[in-house]
């Protein structure tokens, strides 16, 4: 596996912490609780974060891709 390097700027970070941000406090937060009290852990991922605009912008850039 090889490692890759992606460099970005302040505002671009800026905009992923924001989308991690809302996917966790609308897909996770809600259930956190309850998975932790009852120690669930779900068998089948979510698809949430593949569709999200954050995880279609960084792809391009750890394949190497030209956005």
């Amino acid at each position: 596996m090889t490692m890759t390097t992606v460099t970005t700027t302040a505002e671009e970070r800026e905009a992923i912490l924001g989308a991690v941000r809302e996917f966790a406090e609308t897909e996770l937060a809600p259930y956190a609780a309850e998975r932790d009290e009852k120690h669930l852990f779900p068998a089948k991922p979510s698809t949430a974060p593949a569709s999200s605009a954050w995880a279609a912008s960084t792809s391009t850039r750890s394949s190497g891709a030209r956005a």
